[in-house]
């Protein structure tokens, strides 16, 4: 019998495009979708759901006033908490409040479903062979999964243990080994079993530096001279770059009004594009290439004039479309958003001044 899960957000766009998305999984869970926290709970005091993933800011009942509701009334149904206004405390009072898990917006879609099939899985734990996954798979998923667990490795007689916190890798321990270099050592093996133990935390916290830092290092220990190791950290590092990037262009199409945001050379062609899925394309990026270096030219041009760079926003009309160009700063790319005329400028305005600094960094 299939699952299941309840979407509740007020931005209809969002559960819109969620669903969408879910739909792939149609055999594993049922996805219904409501628009506030009453409608939530109309919802379920008629229809059994296995999983709730709801906002935690909405008018009238809150994503976190839903939660305690779910909980003293469907002690079963387990919840997932989303939100744009991530903070340790709005996390910490989501977990006090019995959330399962905690993520992010924006997110890739993929981690949501990934929660939801964590989520949905009815064993208390699991273990496996070392072979048969890579370690650092496994803190991947218990990071992104905001886990609260601890991560037993054996190989041969050596036994380690790592420890994560809601998103964090906090201690590990191996022989008489403790924090940064014990998680080295574990990540070291390429071989042996591992368990889970859900809800087990240390008696104290080792290590402080983000997860991804640890795992580089931890690879670069591994095998410092092999193609293959320096292979990884660099696809590590270049994924890590594309989600920041992917991320930030997804803040625009957020935005109504917008059909495609890209980022472009001067020559105009694409280095990254994202197009919004629930609409049909009327531009094709390829027919801007002649647009778009005049538009840099000139805002260059008018920058000459004036002795300055006072000028990094460009829009004009083309084929019953807006375009918006706008400077990314200290790097030769631009942005390009390809938008219905009604836009709100001013969304994007903030969204661009909310996301360029970003894009300047990691481009």
């Amino acid at each position: 019998m299939r699952k299941k899960v309840l979407v509740v957000d007020d931005e209809e766009d969002l559960t819109w495009s969620i669903s969408k998305h879910l739909v792939k999984d149609k055999d594993v869970y049922e996805v219904i979708c409501v628009n506030n926290g009453q409608e939530a709970l109309n919802l379920l005091s008629q229809v059994p759901v296995d999983l709730v993933v709801s906002d935690i800011k909405m008018p009238g009942i809150s994503g976190l006033d839903l939660l305690v509701k779910i909980k003293e009334t469907y002690q079963s149904t387990k919840v997932i908490i989303m939100t744009a206004f991530g903070s340790a405390d709005v996390q910490k009072e989501a977990t006090s409040r019995g959330s399962l898990y905690y993520i992010e917006k924006p997110f890739e879609i993929e981690d949501l479903r990934s929660l939801i099939h964590n989520a949905l899985i009815e064993k208390k734990g699991f273990d496996g062979k070392v072979t048969d996954f890579q370690l650092s798979d496994l803190i991947q998923m218990n990071v992104l999964g905001r886990m609260v667990m601890a991560l037993v490795v054996t190989k041969d007689d050596e036994k380690g243990l790592i420890y994560f916190n809601e998103g964090n890798v906090v201690h590990a321990e191996c022989g008489n080994m403790l924090g940064d270099d014990a998680f080295h050592k574990i990540v070291s093996w390429e071989t042996g079993k591992f368990e889970f133990r859900k809800d087990e935390r240390p008696e104290k916290e080792t290590i402080t530096q983000g997860w991804q830092s640890l795992l580089l290092e931890a690879m670069r220990r591994k095998d410092e001279v092999t193609p293959e190791t320096k292979s990884k950290i660099k696809e590590i590092t270049r994924q890590e770059q594309l989600d920041k990037i992917k991320a930030s262009l997804n803040d625009f199409i957020k935005v109504k009004g917008v059909d495609l945001v890209a980022i472009v050379d001067n020559a105009g062609f694409a280095r990254a594009s994202f197009f919004n899925e629930k609409k049909e394309p009327v531009l094709d990026l390829t027919t801007l290439v002649n647009f778009i270096p005049a538009g840099v030219e000139y805002i260059q041009k008018v920058n000459n004039e004036i002795k300055g760079d006072g000028l990094k926003l460009f829009t004009f009309e083309f084929n019953e479309r807006t375009l918006v160009l706008a400077q990314i700063p200290n790097r030769l790319e631009w942005l390009l958003m390809v938008c219905e005329n009604e836009v709100n400028l001013g969304g994007l305005r903030f969204a661009i001044k909310k996301q360029i600094p970003t894009l300047s960094e990691v481009i």
